[in-house]
């Protein structure tokens, strides 16, 4: 529902017991109940992930404020109530929330979000990108739409990353593929939701992941699958001794669990040679139909005229300087 600003301080101050300018949690929770946006106890965690505070006990009204307006927007396109929004209702929660961009470029975010691809984004996802795309806009200073490595620097504190300097430049560089020293919105939150979320995961801040870790940072990439199908997948990803996998090695892995996902035309789990000569076309490797075919034949190890996901990895990574779309 929609609330002016007057009133929604003003409910706000009723909560604020103790006249500090925040509210408790607690009190946070009764406050969105009066206004209409009561919440189950998932639902509202969920919610408080993707308020910006400052302190994680409290939240101000400025906090709030900013978060109720993208939550209001959010429902009221969120028409059926069952929690997510299509491609249309993106266009126009976003040209509702003041974002002025080319329908190519929304188009492109929503796709950049829309993990698991059906088509639809959460809340978590929507807010998520909100979040980034003002911080984003807040550090481009001269407002063209790209950012250099010194506002990287700038945007990576704002998200709250606590990198140090050296890897906050490699991180760029991972990003800026073209080497061109500036990077567009779009690349950079594509990049961005695999990396926080593999940071939320690995909550000891090691730098890597174990593999109860890995099934959390897949559910939270929108990859809901059985435990024993995740752990194939974790046996296929580069990892050191003791078993943790760090972010560059589950980056890598992660274009390659994309790129096998996008081709499984009929989501069977496997690609038939059809689909990999579909696959070879998009990567534009220079190989000759005869090529393409003895390849396939190769590493279709069981002879099945398929190639599993096992088969179609341990392929990829004998690709040299391919480099995934």
């Amino acid at each position: 529902m929609r609330v002016d600003e007057e009133s929604l301080r003003a409910s706000f101050s009723r909560f604020d017991e103790g006249e500090r300018g925040s509210l408790s949690l607690a009190a946070l929770r009764r406050l969105v109940a009066e206004l209409g946006g009561a919440r189950e106890s998932a639902a509202f965690g969920v919610d408080l992930e993707t308020l910006e505070r400052v302190d994680d006990d409290r939240v101000t009204f400025f906090e709030f404020a900013r978060w109720w307006e993208v939550r209001s927007a959010f429902g009221r396109y969120d028409r059926d109530h069952n929690g997510t929004i299509d491609l249309v209702e993106f266009r126009q929660l976003v040209a509702d929330l003041g974002v002025e961009k080319p329908v190519s470029e929304v188009e492109a975010h929503f796709d950049a979000l829309d993990g698991d691809e059906d088509g639809l984004l959460t809340f978590f996802e929507f807010a998520q990108w909100w979040r980034v795309r003002n911080a984003f806009d807040r550090v481009d200073a001269d407002q063209d739409g790209t950012i250099d490595l010194l506002e990287f620097r700038a945007l990576m504190t704002e998200l709250g990353s606590a990198r140090e300097p050296a890897a906050v430049e490699a991180d760029f560089n991972s990003i800026d593929r073209d080497e061109g020293g500036l990077l567009e919105f779009a690349e950079f939150a594509l990049w961005w939701k695999v990396r926080s979320a593999f940071d939320r995961t690995d909550r000891d801040r090691r730098g890597v992941i174990d593999q109860l870790e890995f099934r959390h940072l897949m559910s939270a990439l929108g990859r809901e699958r059985d435990a024993a199908s995740l752990d194939a997948d974790f046996d296929t990803i580069e990892h050191d001794e003791r078993g943790l996998l760090e972010f560059r090695a589950f980056e890598r892995w992660w274009k390659i669990r994309r790129a096998f996902d996008n081709h499984d035309a009929d989501g069977s789990g496997s690609i038939d040679l059809l689909e990999f000569r579909k696959l070879i076309g998009r990567l534009a490797l220079p190989m000759t139909a005869a090529e393409v075919e003895a390849e396939f034949d190769a590493f279709d190890l069981n002879e099945n005229g398929l190639l599993e996901f096992a088969e179609f990895a341990r392929w990829w990574r004998m690709q040299r300087g391919a480099e995934l779309s």
